[in-house]
């Protein structure tokens, strides 16, 4: 069993990315005034910082899909420390988490959505300014592009805020102090969810494995 929250949100990455990009170009051809031109090359500059910066983290932490660390019991002292030998790239207490925190990454998609949204007369008064003479599907899609932007930052926030609430509402308030929602890379809980039920579907194999041989 596998979730698929970090391969769907790489792929509204890259879906908002290109969207930038697309927006950039229409910034650098049109011929709109200047007040209208720099907040939103300056707003589209700090956006494509933030996605790539965060994408960036992401990779240097290890593959987005693989799970975060398994515990177990030590014999010892009964403490939970990892698996040895399963414990991913960037999982564990040397893992350095900034922009790809739940809460962190929520906040900016949130605060780079109202952004984007207070300067859409910016926007469609550079549209309008567009050298004129472009073909049909040209005009459309660069009409669409700043769309595509707000729907990507729209999808990032809802499919985080929606993954989250169904956790809650599968393990309760209660999930909120183990640790996968606040303070964890974002989409944590989904895999950590995954885990915990390949134990408990483990665990219930080998109790009745030892129930059998008792029978």
């Amino acid at each position: 069993m596998r979730s698929h929250f970090h391969d769907t949100r790489l792929t509204i990455q890259a879906f908002l990315f290109a969207s930038l990009l697309i927006f950039g170009h229409v910034l650098a051809t049109s011929s709109a005034p200047l007040e209208s031109v720099r907040p939103l090359s300056e707003i589209n500059f700090l956006s494509l910082i933030w996605l790539a910066f965060t994408v960036i983290e992401l990779a240097d932490m290890g593959s987005t899909t693989l799970a975060p660390c398994r515990h177990v019991p030590d014999e010892e002292d009964g403490q939970k420390t990892p698996i040895e030998g399963e414990a991913p790239q960037g999982c564990g207490t040397n893992s350095v988490l900034f922009l790809c925190r739940t809460e962190i990454e929520l906040a900016l998609g949130l605060v780079f959505t109202v952004v984007w949204g207070a300067y859409w007369r910016e926007a469609f008064l550079v549209f309008s300014s567009h050298t004129p003479g472009l073909s049909g599907k040209m005009a459309i899609m660069l009409s669409i592009s700043y769309f595509s932007i707000l729907a990507g930052l729209l999808a990032l926030s809802a499919q985080a805020f929606g993954s989250i609430v169904l956790h809650l509402g599968r393990n309760g308030l209660q999930a909120l102090r183990q640790g996968d929602v606040l303070g964890a890379k974002t989409g944590q809980w989904a895999v950590q969810g995954v885990i915990r039920l390949e134990d408990e579907e483990a665990s219930d194999v080998a109790t009745g494995a030892v129930e059998k041989m008792y029978s």
